[in-house]
């Protein structure tokens, strides 16, 4: 409502509705699965009795790092790749 309100339309399209839907699901997924996948770990590492990572802080970090790396790396190698074509 807010939308249309400052475009100065009474309703949004379906088509305008579902896109800004769309950006706020993907913005939510964005935000939520780190954590999540970070829980699960932290989770995991509780089960054992001597757990591999001493603090959640330590277990995010080598969570992560090895993961920016990866998708860092992938993301320079496709946009190469992309360039020489």
């Amino acid at each position: 409502m807010k939308l249309s309100k400052k475009i100065g339309r009474k309703p949004l399209y379906a088509h305008e509705a579902a896109a800004c839907g769309s950006i706020a699901g993907g913005v939510a997924a964005a935000l939520t699965t780190p954590l999540d996948v970070l829980k699960t770990r932290v989770m995991l590492d509780l089960r054992v009795s001597t757990p591999l990572y001493p603090s959640v802080v330590c277990r995010f970090l080598t969570t992560f790092q090895g993961w920016f790396k990866r998708e860092i790396t992938l993301t320079i190698y496709q946009t190469e790749t992309y360039l020489r074509d």
